[in-house]
Parts: structure tokens; sequence; C-alpha cells
């Protein structure tokens, strides 16, 4: 084997991976519904930029303080998951698993490669509601297979999809 054939080779199997992974889903799609678990009731922190778009999406400070916005968070595939900052309607109640309905309307500024944490935010959406029938949240899920290592599962009795993420179960975000 010539030597520029075996470099080649090692070209190929460092860009070729990196190329195939172009596709991959890595949020749900714009103007889209996914269906998200409540990670956080009250998100631990936020950058200025999030406050910023918070505000420009209508949520003041004393709504911010009482518990109108939550961290949600659902799987777009196997070894990831995304996450949101959620605003709630306002006679909506929620716990850390709760799962609900959320318009897709806001990506953030997260850009792939360019890491720099004083520009980036959280994507800012509105929760419809709940899901109907409520769904069970990932840690339920969790409970009710086991200890099973499979990658995709489905609960009886409902056709709600979760993944398993980085060693537990999450609701996929595309039902």
């Amino acid at each position: 084997m010539s030597i520029f054939f075996s470099r080649m080779l090692v070209v190929a199997s460092c860009v070729l991976p990196a190329w195939a992974m172009i596709g991959c889903a890595s949020s749900p799609p714009m103007d889209s519904v996914a269906t998200v678990e409540v990670a956080q009731t009250v998100p631990r922190t936020l950058t200025q930029r999030e406050r910023e778009a918070l505000g420009s999406a209508g949520v003041t400070p004393d709504e911010l303080a009482s518990g109108r916005v939550v961290l949600v968070s659902c799987a777009v595939m196997t070894d990831g998951w995304w996450e949101s900052l959620a605003i709630l309607p306002p006679d909506l109640q929620v716990s850390a698993g709760s799962t609900l309905r959320l318009k897709v309307n806001d990506m953030g500024s997260h850009e792939i490669g360019k890491v720099n944490p004083a520009n980036e935010r959280r994507p800012v959406n509105r929760v419809i509601g709940p899901t109907k029938p409520p769904l069970p949240s990932g840690g339920e899920a969790r409970k009710s297979v086991g200890n099973r290592d499979a990658m995709s599962i489905e609960l009886p009795g409902t056709k709600a999809r979760y993944l398993y993420v980085q060693g537990g179960y999450q609701i996929k975000c595309v039902q």
C-alpha cells in the first residue's frame, strides 16, 4: 500500500463520519409541536441574553420569579437531547418530569463549533399545554421497563416513544 493511499484512508476515516452527521437531527423542526419533559421548574442560571429573550417574549421579572418559565428537554437522538426555556400558560402548574407540548418557534443562538457562552442563549418557546393523555416521564419509563439496554422503547398502553440517552430514558421530541 502506498503512503498516499494510506494517508487518504486516514483522512477519509475522519471526514466521512463528520460529513454523514451533517444531516443528524439536533433539534425539533421549526414551527413544529415538540413533546418535552420538565427538567427544572426553576432554571438554575439564565444568561443576560436569555433574560432579554424572555423579556422580548413578554415575560416580566415578576412572572419569571413566580415560576412561569421552566427548563424542558427531549431526546433528538440516542446520544443527545435538546433543551429550551419554556413559558407556561398562566393557569398551568407543573413539576419536574411533567410532559408537555411545546410550540417550537425559536432555536436559540448556539452555533455548533463556536463556543462563546457570553453570546449563547437557549431557545425560548411557549408551552401549548400538557400531553393528552398524560405521558410518563423518562424516569417513569425506566421504572416500567427495568434496567434494559434497549435503545428505543414503547410503553404498554401508550404511543409515546422514548430513547435511551446517555444513561436514562428520555421522551422523544417528535412523536
